[in-house]
């Protein structure tokens, strides 16, 4: 079954097609098929599609900051950003790189073959983990003459659409958890999971 928000169907055209194929997790409870994108699949000698396109600054703090970071603190704060990548939309003239070919349906014994292109950001681009860290700090921004303890907060435990800090308490760590969820709500963006974790 075809997710209208994310693909639209293209009748006329062609410029470029994404190679794609089924990455299946039996062990999630939700999304147990998840189509993965390949940008940089070439086809002879022409570049691929990540060859043409620019990378942007690398934004995403390391990964070493983060967890000596969240090592410091009593009470832990995971969580990450449910579908990131899916909630940034993709320009409409741009939406022809990011085309693919599907079937109309897998049980059929002669499925008709369909061109698709995606209306969202696609993870498999280069320069998608810059577009999303943009994305991100643009709404933080919101906040920052409000709270900006918050939003260096954030930024600097934000790994893609990976949060990991905390507090020295439970009740400033439940705080935290409340900002992170409500303030990316109103951006459009759902925290998918937070839990505390008091350490010993």
């Amino acid at each position: 079954m075809i997710d209208k928000s994310h693909e639209r169907e293209v009748l006329l055209g062609t410029v470029h097609y994404l190679p794609h194929e089924e990455v299946v997790k039996e062990d999630k409870a939700t999304t147990k098929l998840r189509v993965v994108y390949d940008a940089s699949a070439k086809s002879r000698n022409e570049p691929s599609l990540n060859d043409c396109l620019l990378p942007g600054p690398a934004l995403t703090p390391p990964i070493f900051d983060i967890l000596l970071r969240f090592r410091l603190h009593k009470v832990a704060l995971i969580g990450d950003l449910e579908k990131a990548f899916l909630n940034i939309e993709v320009n409409p003239e741009e939406r022809n790189l990011l085309r693919s070919l599907w079937i109309d349906d897998i049980y059929s014994l002669n499925p008709k073959i369909i061109t698709l292109r995606s209306a969202q950001l696609v993870f498999g681009l280069v320069c998608s983990p810059f577009i999303l860290n943009v994305t991100l700090r643009t709404h933080l921004a919101n906040y920052e003459d409000i709270d900006p303890q918050f939003v260096s907060t954030v930024v600097r435990a934000l790994y893609v659409d990976d949060f990991a800090s905390g507090k020295d308490s439970v009740k400033d760590c439940f705080e935290l958890y409340w900002k992170f969820k409500s303030r990316f709500r109103e951006g459009g963006l759902i925290c998918r999971s937070g839990h505390q974790i008091i350490k010993s």
